[in-house]
């Protein structure tokens, strides 16, 4: 395995460190939700009437665009709140359904722990400051966002993107974990590209200028999901999925603010 990629059993405070401190790109822990139970509340989620299309914003020859890029999601993110106001409709209704969210998707997994509070306990125990749920704006966020991606799609291979709060959410770093729980047999490939962690301001470039950007990336490592399997990146640094035609690819997600002397800040 190419030596920017750290693959385990388990979820050890070395390997986050590492992670964290840019010694490997992409964390994988295999098996980190048994294999039977990931499958199965991958279809409940697939199959939920209360999935919706989400729209990614990009550039193109100077236009803004809103692109579906065949990502379905359960859940509301704080990404639909940026630039709104704080008295907007979507900032309301991120944060009035935040909890109401967790409880959700808590109850799916019942009786057994919900993966995502799994890996919120791991990460509180294992990170030498712990972990906590972040408090955006003097109020609690939502953690653990249900993702499905839809095949027959390349719209994601084809526009590689970078996830990053705006600069007045101040985060050193930023990091996103998947915890996948059913993949396609073929496809549905994390794409990484090797390169430095983006600046604020070449975020903003890249957000703008995502063609340019594009056809400048070095190859990308590519990492194949297994049900069950958690995979933490850097999020400042490009990343694709690769098309499927056959399957589902469902997967709970949330991201992982980096501050230092500070614990770990979880919010989607």
């Amino acid at each position: 395995m190419n030596n920017l990629v750290f693959e385990t059993s388990s979820l050890e405070s070395k390997a986050l460190e590492a992670l964290f401190n840019d010694e490997i790109y992409v964390l994988v822990v295999r098996n980190y939700v048994r294999g039977e139970l990931s499958r199965k509340y991958g279809e409940i989620i697939f199959s939920s009437d209360e999935l919706e299309k989400y729209y990614y914003e990009v550039s193109d020859s100077g236009e803004r665009k809103s692109l579906f890029l065949g990502v379905s999601r359960y859940g509301v993110s704080f990404s639909t709140t940026f630039g709104r106001p704080e008295n907007s409709p979507e900032k309301q209704k991120y944060y009035i359904s935040a909890l109401p969210n967790i409880t959700r998707i808590r109850e799916l997994f019942d009786p057994y722990l919900s993966p995502i509070d799994k890996l919120r306990l791991d990460l509180d125990e294992l990170y030498v400051h712990g972990a906590n749920i972040a408090q955006f704006e003097n109020k609690k966020m939502f953690c653990g966002i249900a993702r499905v991606t839809h095949c027959d799609l390349d719209l994601q291979e084809r526009n590689p993107h970078v996830d990053s709060l705006p600069p007045e959410f101040f985060l050193q770093r930023q990091f996103s974990a998947n915890i996948y729980l059913s993949t396609p047999p073929v496809g549905g490939d994390l794409i990484v590209y090797p390169m430095k962690p983006l600046s604020a301001q070449e975020v903003d470039d890249f957000e703008a200028n995502q063609k340019l950007w594009s056809s400048k990336l070095p190859e990308g490592i590519r990492i194949k999901p297994n049900n069950g399997d958690l995979i933490l990146i850097n999020t400042r640094r490009p990343h694709a999925v690769t098309k499927f035609t056959d399957g589902t690819r469902v997967s709970l997600q949330t991201f992982i603010g980096v501050n230092e002397n500070r614990p770990l800040q979880l919010w989607c």
